[in-house]
């Protein structure tokens, strides 16, 4: 009986001793697992340790398992810092059996699920630690960051809001403020997000991505001033990231200071030369200050380091826009397209530039797709109002301009085009109160007074007109568009002179234009300086003349030619006319002329017949038949349609004929080449 008492009183002291070394080895493994900067070797040992005290508890028969768990719950975290992340789960999965309703241990598998991936795993062990400890904030740190990074951004601000309820000290309030901010941020959430990244950076001023974080949210939200002086602030606090020098360059590039932002990309590129984004910012300063060669190099340089980025394509895009490149601008727009098909930049952008290319219905499209996508939107009615214009279809130009006033009645821009669209339906005082309300509004653009000059042009007030034009280009001395109109009016009231003197004005802005070289040779038509006419009329031809205009460019040529008695050279432009307008009876009128008067009479009396076929009670044309049908020797015919044409002209004494005579007269003309009467079948 002594001897079992004896034997039970050793036994006790030597599970006694297995307790104690077991202890003690986990002491040391804790200890070795809370240091701040532990290494792998460190976790390594720490995992011998608690499997020897494991090995050690494990040899007490007596002693419960929950003994055991806080054991398998460090060399889970061991088997975390050596990034076994399956050995740590079976480890925690063991103390969790072990102590189920321990939350530590509920959260740490948690943990070790997020590393596995196991969102939903994870999601369901934090529920856990909050109802076993609904009062321990770190529970709720840890599933908010759960739905942080799951993007779930309004539990996670829940979450983070509970958690700062409990948690007192700094470290983890810093964590609670920073995260709280970037969920804010991510929300477009701006006044929040500032106010509580503020938060963060009073409790760690020294921390450079709190500082840096907090600059995004100012930039984001437009305080760019401030902005600039917090990634200023991380930069001094860490001035090896490239990121803060490209916040930087890219908050100057937003405050137009574009030669600043290519210094601060220039040292962001220094110390990081494979990130995309620090060449894509510089581009677009150097775009800013027109430098568009160094543009395309840098945008070329952001797409070869990432290939998938639409926003790099529409960048060169733009370049290519300014550069009136307006092809390869297309190309470009079409290429971020590619990559991301609802990109509204590029859309928008690529009906623009269909526009100036002239790519009018594939330009309504794309404008038509963009407000689908984005809904009501000023600037893309105006923009596809524009296109309308062009078209030719101005009512319905008008009804996207009355959208845009719609959504934005204090545009002065939309009211000026509405009123160019209403000027061509005649809609004149209408538009004048269109021009009226715009200049109200405060108009920088010198186009209204152009507007308000088409107007009063249209109501034959060339006074006025003269006025408004002039103002334009008091505004604008050196624009073609509106020297080109001063042209149209000094035209109307027959100053010739200073029409030609404009148009030469224009010429020295766009040397080789068909349309002012047009312009230009009718004005010298009018001025009976028909050698110059010829000249820039060919000229105009040679550069690819407005379809709008051509048939009346050949149909000047030819009368110049016709006023210079070369009749024979007249005739060639004038066929090219009627070939574009087949229904101009003044068109065939001359070409009948001309082939009367160097002996072609059968073919005049072709065209003298179509003529009259248009213009039935024309003297003129039943005159000239007269003269082709004598060259073609069908006297009586001929000379009833002299008799017919002085009937209907009776006071004309042009139209008296002296028959003894009509032997040696080739043809007598009542007007000059172009003077005929003028008519469209």
């Amino acid at each position: 009986m002594k001897n079992r008492r004896n034997n039970r009183k050793n036994e006790n002291k030597d599970n006694d001793k297995k307790y104690d070394d077991a202890e003690e080895k986990f002491n040391e493994a804790k200890k070795l697992l809370s240091k701040e900067n532990k290494t792998t070797v460190d976790c390594e040992k720490a995992n011998i340790l608690l499997s020897d005290g494991l090995k050690l508890l494990q040899a007490i028969p007596s002693l419960s398992e929950n003994r055991q768990a806080k054991y398998f719950h460090l060399k889970g975290q061991a088997y975390l810092g050596m990034k076994q992340y399956q050995k740590a789960l079976f480890d925690f999965d063991t103390a969790v059996k072990q102590e189920i309703d321990n939350a530590t241990y509920h959260a740490s598998r948690g943990n070790c699920q997020l590393e596995l991936g196991n969102i939903k795993e994870a999601l369901q062990e934090f529920d856990e630690t909050i109802n076993l400890n609904p009062t321990d904030g770190h529970n709720y740190l840890n599933r908010a960051k759960v739905y942080f990074n799951l993007e779930s951004y309004k539990k996670a601000i829940e979450d983070f809001t509970m958690a700062q309820k409990y948690i007192k000290d700094s470290n983890s309030l810093f964590k609670i403020y920073y995260s709280l901010g970037e969920c804010y941020r991510r929300t477009k959430q701006m006044e929040e997000a500032i106010q509580y990244l503020e938060k963060a950076t009073l409790i760690k001023k020294e921390d450079s991505n709190a500082q840096n974080t907090l600059g995004l949210s100012l930039f984001e939200y437009g305080r760019y001033e401030e902005a600039l002086e917090k990634f200023q602030e991380a930069r001094n606090l860490d001035d090896t990231k490239a990121e803060y020098y490209a916040n930087k360059a890219l908050t100057l590039y937003h405050l137009k200071d574009y030669k600043q932002s290519i210094v601060e990309c220039d040292l962001a590129i220094k110390i990081d030369a494979q990130t995309s984004r620090n060449f894509y910012i510089r581009g677009n300063s150097y775009l800013a200050l027109g430098q568009f060669f160094e543009a395309h190099k840098d945008f070329d340089k952001a797409i070869l380091l990432n290939p998938n980025n639409e926003m790099y394509y529409h960048s060169k895009g733009l370049t290519y826009h300014e550069q009136s490149e307006y092809v390869k601008a297309i190309k470009m727009f079409k290429k971020a397209l590619s990559i991301k098909e609802d990109h509204i930049p590029s859309r928008y952008h690529l009906g623009l530039m269909q526009h100036l290319n002239g790519d009018l219905q594939e330009s309504i499209e794309n404008f038509k797709i963009v407000l689908d996508a984005k809904g009501d939107d000023r600037l893309v009615y105006e923009s596809r109002g524009k296109v309308y214009q062009d078209l030719q279809q101005f009512q319905l130009s008008i009804s996207d301009f009355n959208q845009a006033i719609r959504l934005e009645p204090s545009y002065p821009e939309t009211y000026y085009f509405r009123g160019l669209s209403l000027i061509e339906l005649k809609k004149v005082k209408q538009a004048l109160s269109d021009f009226t309300l715009s200049l109200q509004l405060g108009i920088k653009s010198p186009s209204i007074f152009s507007g308000m000059a088409q107007a009063y042009r249209q109501l034959e007030n060339y006074d006025k007109a003269l006025f408004y034009i002039n103002q334009a280009l008091e505004k604008s001395s050196l624009n073609v568009d509106f020297l080109l109109q001063r042209s149209n009016i000094y035209v109307d009231i027959k100053e010739y002179q200073k029409a030609i003197d404009d148009l030469t004005l224009a010429l020295e802005q766009r040397e080789f234009d068909p349309l002012v070289l047009y312009k230009r040779g009718i004005a010298f038509f009018n001025n009976k300086d028909y050698k110059s006419c010829i000249k820039d009329l060919f000229k105009s031809y040679e550069k690819r003349p407005i379809t709008k205009y051509e048939a009346d460019l050949h149909y000047h040529l030819g009368i110049s030619f016709s006023n210079l008695e070369k009749f024979l050279h007249s005739i060639e432009p004038l066929c090219e006319a009627i070939k574009l307008m087949p229904n101009y009876a003044h068109y065939i009128h001359e070409r009948a002329k001309s082939y009367l008067l160097v002996g072609e009479y059968q073919k005049s009396v072709e065209d003298f017949n179509r003529v009259i076929e248009m213009q039935p009670q024309n003297p003129h044309a039943y005159f000239g038949r007269g003269f082709a049908l004598k060259g073609v020797k069908k006297y009586q015919e001929s000379a009833e349609d002299f008799e017919y044409a002085r009937k209907l002209d009776p006071l004309n004494p042009s139209l008296v004929v002296n028959y003894r005579n009509m032997n040696t007269i080739q043809f007598i003309p009542l007007c000059k080449p172009g003077e005929e009467e003028q008519s469209i079948l």
